[in-house]
């Protein structure tokens, strides 16, 4: 019932297509977080942000997956 703003065509089985969803939410703030952490060359921060961008990064691809895999 929602519309993605983007998608990315891949090959699936046969003939068949798969289409990626691209939600525009990215992000982008912890990513900036975490090269932050890596121009100041704290490797625990590193570590801290880069943990808080995969949580990011997972709970997008869920928020995703609900709204426009069936």
């Amino acid at each position: 019932s929602e519309r993605v703003e983007f998608a990315i065509r891949l090959p699936g089985e046969g003939d068949a297509a798969v289409y990626l969803p691209i939600d525009a939410k990215f992000p982008a703030d912890v990513y900036a977080n975490l090269m932050d952490a890596y121009d100041g060359g704290d490797p625990l921060m590193i570590q801290e942000t880069g943990k808080l961008l995969e949580r990011a990064v997972k709970k997008s691809a869920k928020d995703i997956h609900d709204k426009y895999v069936e």
